[in-house]
């Protein structure tokens, strides 16, 4: 009591000094030795504890005196003072800091002032603790992490004392690499830095800032800009090991190798580019250098058009066709009635079908004469219907006058 009152601090400095109040003003004497020394004006449990000079907040407010004011709490220095003193009834002998009271949880690795980062309403969670003030800043998916990911659990193998026996590690941890705490999936091939091509918003998510391909034995350009990484460097590829020689390294070929004879084994880069599969960049140049030369109408046709998807063993565009002949994509008009005789060609040429090129004197045995030269085709052959399909008769035709003249003469009785 004395040395509070010399060092100008607690409630009997603030009772003798500041408000004038004598010792048995709280203190009774001559009551016998069962008499409590102490006079409470209010109950114990009432006491205003902000007259200490330590003000009870949080869940200091809820404990009972005795819960702090304990012989297991008491200084050494207070029994040195008074060796004498009754430890069991003594309201003495507290200091003010947690670590007086409550166990050390960081084993002095955070020094003695708890409250940096602890308030008095639970010491689980250190609510004032800012990660962003320690030398290594939470970023990403960092900030959600469990403290005990990183800070693990120490267990002592000779503890001191049972306190000791196990505690997280704040203090030495190692964080100048990813490494520290990240298995390199990669095995060092790329080295320690991480942060090259990684970001902390999660591992998959690669910083195209820092991830430059061009770098690379295969600068991406075109439609391969824009492919997610793991479509090519897949799981069980190696990133240094991925073969990227040919396109039908990574591409199927929807050909099955209808191009695989060409003088240039039907690379894919001769028809297409990186900009996409369509449209196609085979030129009219390329394609008269083939069996089927392109002129007349035919230049202006896609390629579908005559290149069309057929079932073999899996659906393909059939870009070899083995018949090259007119009625294999047009359909015979004449239903027939040349097929052992004529060409498609004798009469029709490749710029408009509509166009004739038939030549009555040469290519018929009934040659145009006088008045006849001048009658339009259509005068002699008439529309005529076979079965459903309608068509233009051309032969046989009869070549008799009376089969398309009829006479005023009256035959002679």
């Amino acid at each position: 009591m004395r040395n509070q009152i010399d060092e100008k601090k607690g409630l009997h400095y603030k009772y003798t000094k500041l408000e004038n109040k004598l010792c048995f003003d709280c203190h009774n004497d001559h009551a016998g030795r069962d008499f409590e020394l102490i006079h409470w004006e209010k109950p114990m449990k009432e006491f205003d504890h902000e007259l200490t000079g330590y003000s009870l907040i949080g869940k200091h407010k809820s404990i009972l005196c005795r819960d702090c004011h304990n012989p297991a709490l008491i200084s050494n220095e207070l029994l040195q003072i008074e060796p004498e003193l009754d430890i069991t009834k003594t309201l003495l002998g507290l200091t003010q800091g947690c670590l007086n009271c409550h166990l050390d949880e960081h084993r002095t690795q955070l020094g003695n002032d708890c409250l940096k980062c602890h308030s008095q309403n639970r010491w689980v969670k250190a609510e004032l603790f800012a990660h962003d003030k320690s030398k290594f800043v939470l970023t990403g998916k960092h900030k959600k992490v469990d403290c005990q990911k990183c800070h693990k659990t120490i267990t002592e193998d000779k503890p001191v004392s049972k306190k000791d026996i196990s505690y997280s590690k704040y203090i030495g941890l190692k964080f100048n690499n990813c490494t520290s705490c990240h298995t390199d999936i990669h095995k060092g091939k790329f080295g320690n830095d991480c942060n090259r091509c990684h970001v902390t918003e999660g591992w998959k998510i690669l910083d195209e800032r820092n991830v430059d391909h061009n770098k690379t034995d295969f600068p991406l350009m075109g439609k391969h800009k824009s492919v997610k990484c793991d479509v090519c460097h897949k799981p069980n590829k190696k990133f240094k090991k991925n073969q990227y020689n040919e396109c039908l390294d990574c591409h199927n070929d929807y050909h099955l190798k209808q191009f695989a004879k060409r003088a240039d084994k039907g690379k894919c880069e001769s028809c297409h580019t990186v900009d996409g599969f369509k449209p196609a960049i085979f030129p009219i140049s390329s394609h008269n250098e083939t069996e089927f030369k392109l002129t007349g109408a035919h230049l202006a046709q896609p390629c579908f058009v005559c290149h069309k998807l057929t079932e073999s063993v899996k659906p393909i565009i059939d870009f070899k066709p083995k018949e090259r002949l007119c009625i294999d994509c047009h359909i015979d008009r004449h239903l027939g009635q040349f097929s052992k005789t004529k060409s498609c060609t004798d009469c029709h040429n490749e710029s408009d079908w509509r166009e004739s090129l038939f030549n009555h004197e040469t290519g018929s045995s009934y040659k145009l004469l006088g008045a006849h030269k001048k009658v339009d085709c259509s005068g002699c052959h008439k529309e005529s219907v076979n079965g459903t399909e309608k068509y233009i008769l051309y032969k046989p035709l009869e070549s008799k006058c009376e089969s398309c003249h009829q006479s005023d003469v009256k035959p002679l009785e």
